[in-house]
């Protein structure tokens, strides 16, 4: 299925190709947001744009589109790493954990070497005896802290760059 988007007299006719499924999908979601599905899609390549060349030149409605949805994003996991903290800590298992990461050498600051050191925690962990539910737990944690870390560094990057963008307009 394609749809078309057509918009005012400056704006082009674009047509794309998505699944059915696919477009059904989100057309739902961009009406739950009243929100047009061409502003979205415009919104979307303005923010890759704008990724692609270095950050230049910010456009204030893609940042502002892309900050709202950080937002939402940044409480998500916010919420889910507590909530898995909070599990682990019940289970008494989350400073052994933590300790057991910690000596394998896992950089607890970006968790860079996180996917590097899975495999080696699942088994070693297993080896001690120990049930790997709580370690996939323990990681599907790391792993949320770092998508979080992820979004935070954004969040603040568009944070930085509006309040710079004020300033000037200001002048």
């Amino acid at each position: 299925m394609y749809f078309s988007l057509e918009e005012s007299m400056t704006k082009k006719n674009l047509t794309l190709y998505i699944d059915d499924d696919v477009q059904t999908r989100f057309k739902q979601v961009m009406l739950s947001r009243k929100r047009s599905v061409s502003g979205e899609i415009e919104d979307h390549m303005k923010v890759r744009i704008n990724e692609h060349e270095g950050g230049a030149n910010v456009d204030l409605e893609a940042s502002a589109t892309d900050y709202e949805a950080l937002k939402r994003q940044h409480i998500k996991l916010v919420a889910e790493a507590d909530k898995l903290s909070k599990y682990l800590e019940r289970t008494g298992k989350f400073d052994d954990l933590a300790d057991f990461a910690k000596n394998l050498g896992l950089d607890f600051e970006a968790f860079n070497n996180l996917a590097e050191l899975t495999p080696q925690m699942l088994e070693k962990w297993h080896t001690k005896g120990e049930a790997k539910e709580n370690m996939h737990l323990f990681i599907t944690f790391l792993e949320t802290l770092k998508e979080k870390g992820t979004v935070e560094a954004r969040l603040e990057e568009i944070r930085k760059k509006t309040t710079e963008t004020k300033k000037n307009n200001e002048h």
